[in-house]
């Protein structure tokens, strides 16, 4: 069975929101991929672009069928918003730039139950990694959980 993934590349961030923006509704349901399970979103230069983030949350708000997703340096305040909605999730991937346990604790909330795979970038922790482990006791189904730290740009 092929499941609907969506992959490309823009090269402005204009076309974002042309893209994400065009959706219509039909009895009742969007017509803008409806079946997207996996969603994945990475930027390159263009990380303050707010605007463009914005257009993405709320196209991803009406994917109800998403079970991966990963949105790379998207500001943690909106993909905290963002998922609750989400609860046939099972693999996200996050960038929180300044990693606390109340964060993490958000983050932890806010995800189904059932999630089986979680991938957390920051640049600053403000505390050892090993110390979070706990914070994902209430994931019996969580079969990987990895972390991704960087500082000054460089992968440590």
């Amino acid at each position: 069975m092929l499941r609907p993934i969506l992959h490309g590349t823009f090269e402005e961030p204009g076309s974002t929101a042309v893209v994400f923006s065009s959706d219509q509704v039909i009895d009742n349901e969007y017509t803008f991929l409806p079946h997207l399970e996996a969603f994945r979103f990475l930027l390159v230069g263009h990380d303050s672009e707010f605007a463009m983030y914005l257009n993405v949350m709320q196209f991803l708000h009406r994917c109800k069928r998403l079970r991966r997703l990963d949105l790379g340096t998207c500001p943690w305040d909106l993909v905290l918003q963002l998922l609750p909605e989400l609860s046939g999730l099972r693999a996200l991937g996050v960038r929180i730039v300044n990693l606390t346990l109340a964060m993490l604790d958000s983050l932890v909330m806010a995800v189904p139950q059932e999630m089986a795979a979680i991938n957390v970038g920051m640049l600053v922790s403000d505390k050892l990694l090993n110390v979070y482990a706990d914070a994902f006791g209430r994931f019996h189904s969580l079969a990987l959980c990895t972390w991704r730290a960087y500082r000054l740009g460089t992968r440590c």
